[in-house]
């Protein structure tokens, strides 16, 4: 006959089978050991069905295998060797770990992130090789300058176009280790006829304001200057989420030069900007012969020059 008795550990009624008084089982909702009391056996119909007759759903009692005597909560052990202590005895007074929010994970994958990204470019920036300088002349703009890489080809697609302002040809490199460009723009002006056009100074400050009027940079420098003898303009101008920009604009009769270099994590006094810049120079002859009357081949020193000790 079933002996029906109330779990200590966990509250629940458990029903056992046939069998003497005292012996161990284990409970079937917190697995705890305890010992059958010696309790008035159920009747059969009690065995089966409640009161309105329906048959009754309780955690069944198994008996114990092979378990050492002890107090109910204790837990079951497991042999370990005698000259080392088992892993997880060091847990079984500890506190179960704090419950972690989706926030707290959140939080912690973007702060790995964050480090992460720092660390590679910091480990970019120290194992990466420099740049390695060449000079490139150019046949069609007809000029050199100094680049940190072979010319890419594809320059062109990286300089954004704006009316009234297609150049005819766009050459230079992008070292992107340091997420910089380097470029050399140009364009012959002219009227609405196809004839040469020759305007004076002033168009010079026209022509940064058009390269600066984007709405995410702010212009800084913009200063008068000279090169090879004709007007020229420096400038620079920083974007609004970090990084400068410097270039400088030159008039030669009736072509433009437009120079730019730097980037996102470029600053004042780049050496590489300053070289970039320095270097350039026209050597198209019908170019140069267009210089005004009296000008000397003469060039001021580029925007951003870099500092004493480097």
């Amino acid at each position: 006959m079933a002996v029906e008795f109330n779990c200590p550990g966990c509250g629940g009624t458990l029903r056992t089978g046939d069998g003497p008084a005292g012996r161990l089982v284990r409970c079937g909702g917190c697995l705890a050991v305890l010992r059958v009391p010696d309790a008035q056996p159920l009747d059969a119909l009690d065995d089966a069905t409640d009161a309105q007759g329906r048959t009754e759903l309780l955690p069944v009692a198994h008996p114990a295998e092979a378990v050492s005597p002890g107090p109910a909560e204790r837990r079951p052990t497991r042999p370990s060797r005698p000259d080392r202590p088992r892993a997880d005895d060091r847990y079984d007074d500890a506190e179960p770990p704090p419950n972690r929010g989706q926030q707290f994970w959140v939080s912690v994958t973007l702060v790995a992130m964050f480090v992460g990204g720092c660390g590679c470019c910091g480990l970019a920036a120290v194992v990466l090789p420099e740049p390695t300088w060449h000079e490139h002349e150019s046949e069609k703009g007809g000029f050199r300058v100094d680049l940190p890489g072979d010319a890419d080809p594809d320059m062109a697609m990286r300089v954004k176009p704006q009316k009234d302002r297609k150049h005819d040809g766009v050459e230079g490199t992008s070292v992107w280790t340091r997420s910089e460009n380097y470029i050399v723009a140009h364009r012959d002006l002219k009227d609405a006829r196809g004839n040469p056009r020759f305007p004076d100074a002033k168009f010079l400050e026209t022509e940064v304001k058009a390269i600066t009027s984007e709405s995410n940079v702010t212009l800084g420098r913009n200063e008068p200057a000279t090169h090879q003898g004709f007007p020229a303009r420096d400038f620079s101008y920083e974007f609004k989420n970090g990084g400068t920009v410097s270039g400088r604009v030159v008039l030669a009769g009736n072509r433009v030069y437009v120079l730019v270099a730097g980037g996102q994590f470029s600053e004042p006094g780049n050496p590489s900007v300053h070289r970039f810049l320095k270097s350039f120079r026209i050597t198209d002859k019908k170019i140069l012969a267009m210089r005004p009357p009296g000008a000397k081949d003469e060039t001021d020193d580029p925007p951003d020059p870099p500092d004493d000790d480097e």
